[in-house]
């Protein structure tokens, strides 16, 4: 139960920095 967490987590933090990189391509 505690690594399914883990993974969600990591997945979740790495979203924002995903967005980022798409707006980054999209207002460049």
């Amino acid at each position: 139960m505690k690594l399914i967490s883990f993974m969600v987590h990591r997945m979740w933090s790495l979203t924002p920095g995903l967005l980022d990189f798409v707006g980054l391509i999209l207002f460049n």
